[in-house]
Order: C-alpha cells, then structure tokens, then sequence
C-alpha cells in the first residue's frame, strides 16, 4: 500500500513540475513590466533564431524569442546600437529551468527613443 501511495505521490510531483516548465512565457501589460536601462555591450543571435542582449554591469542574459523571425537583425542592431544605452522590458516570473532569474524574456526594446520591438498589451 505505501508503494501505491508513493507512485501516486511521485506522479503528481512529476505532472506538477512538467506544468511549471512548459506553461508559456507571459504576455503582461506595460505598467506590470520590470524596465532595465544599460548600455549594450552584445547582441547576438543562435541557431533557435533568438536574439541575445548583453548589457555592461549586469549578469543577467537578456534574450527576444524568434526575434530575428521577428524581423531583428543582430549584426544590424549591434552596428547601430553597441555603446549606447537601450531600455529592456521583461515580464517577472519563476521557472524552474532558471530559478535565480539569470535569464530574461524581453518584451519590449527601445533605443535612442525608437521601439525595435514590442509584444506588450
């Protein structure tokens, strides 16, 4: 019986966690968006046809899914854009493939004033 009872247990657990993992990235409304504000030292894109921004001082790896689907350039933006201060704007919240926040999914940039990109309501 307590097999039983562990298996069920072990189950849910798993269900749980799968759920955490794979539920979407939310789509917030400007106002509810955390803002950094840094100067761009790296942007970069990879083979899932991300585009990665890297800001100096900060640890954390800033990324725009399928950006470059999105119609970013990297090698564009980091002509343009390297040394000067860009605005991110990310959703918060928590996963278990990052727990410490150390990667970000950004939902709006802007540089010199101009939106390069935006999926915010």
């Amino acid at each position: 019986m307590k097999k039983r009872n562990l298996g069920w247990i072990l189950l849910i657990a798993f269900i749980s966690l799968s759920a955490l993992i794979l539920r979407p990235v939310p789509v917030v409304r400007e106002q509810a968006a955390q803002r950094v504000e840094g100067v761009l030292v790296q942007v970069y894109g990879d083979d899932n046809k991300d585009v990665t921004f890297r800001l100096k001082d900060n640890p954390v790896t800033y990324y725009v899914n399928r950006g470059i689907t999105e119609g970013l350039d990297p090698a564009q933006l980091e002509a343009q854009y390297l040394g000067q201060t860009i605005v991110l704007h990310y959703p918060t919240y928590w996963t278990p493939l990052d727990p410490f926040g150390k990667i970000r999914h950004v939902s709006k940039v802007t540089a010199g004033g101009e939106v390069l990109f935006n999926e915010l309501r």
